[in-house]
């Protein structure tokens, strides 16, 4: 049995703090988010913000929830200081963040909802809603077989089921 000694200078152990700053608190977008698949883990619905309808991905293979930058712009949002520079794409991949949408008003089953997103180019979806989103919610509860998501929100049992193509 050998033991062996490695020393490691300032820069080293700040790359290998940041690091583990970023397994801890970073957002993670799922590869299904990005690339526009379903998987197992997912169910795309239909929301609306003003008149526009939204193609809304359920995620819970994201941390957080997301906001296509090009909608975000046609919305009429600016950058607003809360920059974020990368969210990490499954396989270690990383993304541009452009910064973040907070109190963002949106309806889903005549409901209001409001999240704070992070804005960043999603192409194939309008919004993301991962983790975060699906733990401000109760007493949810996923049939997937029949692609249908049940769920409690302002003392009223939601039900919301995979949108159509």
């Amino acid at each position: 049995m050998q033991l062996q000694l490695i020393e490691l200078d300032k820069e080293e152990v700040n790359i290998e703090e940041e690091a583990k700053s970023d397994e801890e608190g970073s957002p993670h977008i799922s590869l299904h988010a990005i690339e526009g698949m379903e998987g197992t883990t997912t169910m795309r619905i239909q929301g609306q913000v003003g008149r526009k309808m939204l193609q809304i991905l359920i995620d819970n293979g994201s941390t957080h929830d997301f906001l296509d930058y090009a909608l975000a712009k046609r919305l009429g949002w600016k950058a607003n200081g809360d920059e974020l520079s990368a969210v990490e794409v499954a396989g270690g991949k990383r993304s541009k963040v452009y910064g973040m949408w907070k109190n963002f008003k949106w309806r889903m089953q005549d409901e209001d909802f409001t999240s704070d997103l992070r804005v960043m180019e999603l192409h194939t979806y309008d919004m993301v809603l991962g983790l975060k989103w699906l733990k401000s919610i109760k007493n949810a509860f996923w049939d997937y077989d029949a692609l249908v998501v049940y769920f409690s929100y302002n003392g009223k049992m939601l039900t919301s089921t995979q949108a159509t193509k």
